[in-house]
């Protein structure tokens, strides 16, 4: 069961809910997200982006916007999941129904092991990475899976990439990176996993302090029927207002987005060249 979440693109149904405060955002905040999302983009190596849980959430809306009107538009989904310390296998085995509403929220995105094999581009998981817990039992979630039903791991694993956003440091040769401490990527060589840097004032911002539009879906509430009722207090509507302005203003950025993606080292991608084409082109219409 996939949680509610507000469609900023149908702005109808929204009505007088986006009348009133909004969650506050630093200056420079959208500049941030603006590059950010461009980094995203182009080391997700044109694959389907699942913003996993709430932290990435305006990285989500701004892509939502700035990919309207191209053939990346479908190429975004959220996961709103929160699960960073509870074994898989101890959930599978003291919380059936939990486990079952995990494995009928992935296949409702479309990315359970079955539909990854079939999948023609594959998948990018983002997030906000501190020690990397969440993408842990991501890949915990999928190997059981796997084994559960007796399918063949290789071809799943060749599907997934996971985008690790962190919090900018001095870079040495002693720099902790998440991706090189995580065991399960060791094992499993045709994991793909990366990271991208941000300010700590950013990361801070939108993994710490920044109100959510949607519910936090942890592990007890998983399959429970209140996930599917539109949150409507306070703090939730002053969020969805700020998503909704970050979403109308992405509408309007699609060529500082193409300059954004022109200074990367992977513009040199025929893929990204030709969502950068798709942009300039939906700005003419």
């Amino acid at each position: 069961m996939k949680p509610f979440r507000w469609n900023l693109k149908k702005r109808e149904q929204l009505g007088s809910l986006l009348v009133g405060e909004r969650s506050e955002i630093y200056s420079g905040y959208l500049d941030e997200v603006r590059v950010c999302a461009a980094k995203v983009v182009a080391r997700s190596d044109n694959r389907k982006l699942i913003f996993v849980g709430r932290s990435p959430e305006n990285l989500f809306d701004y892509l939502s916007g700035i990919m309207a009107e191209t053939t990346w538009d479908s190429n975004l989904d959220n996961l709103n999941i929160s699960n960073r310390f509870n074994k898989v296998k101890t959930i599978a085995k003291t919380m059936p129904d939990k486990y079952r509403a995990l494995k009928d929220h992935f296949e409702e995105v479309g990315i359970s092991p079955v539909q990854l094999i079939y999948h023609k581009a594959g998948i990018c998981f983002v997030d906000l990475v501190c020690e990397g817990f969440t993408f842990d039992r991501l890949f915990e979630f999928y190997d059981n899976w796997c084994n559960e039903e007796g399918v063949d791991k290789q071809p799943v694993l060749k599907k997934m990439r996971f985008l690790g956003i962190t919090g900018r440091q001095k870079n040495s040769p002693n720099t902790w990176r998440w991706y090189q401490h995580a065991e399960w990527l060791e094992s499993n060589v045709h994991i793909s996993a990366m990271s991208i840097s941000v300010s700590l004032q950013m990361w801070s911002h939108m993994g710490d302090y920044q109100p959510k539009m949607s519910n936090c879906n942890f592990l007890e509430k998983w399959g429970d029927d209140s996930m599917l009722d539109p949150p409507r207090d306070k703090k939730r509507l002053e969020a969805l207002r700020t998503a909704y302005d970050i979403y109308q203003v992405s509408l309007t950025e699609k060529y500082q987005f193409v300059k954004e993606l022109a200074k990367l080292q992977e513009y040199k991608e025929p893929w990204l060249r030709a969502i950068s084409s798709e942009l300039r082109r939906a700005v003419k219409k």
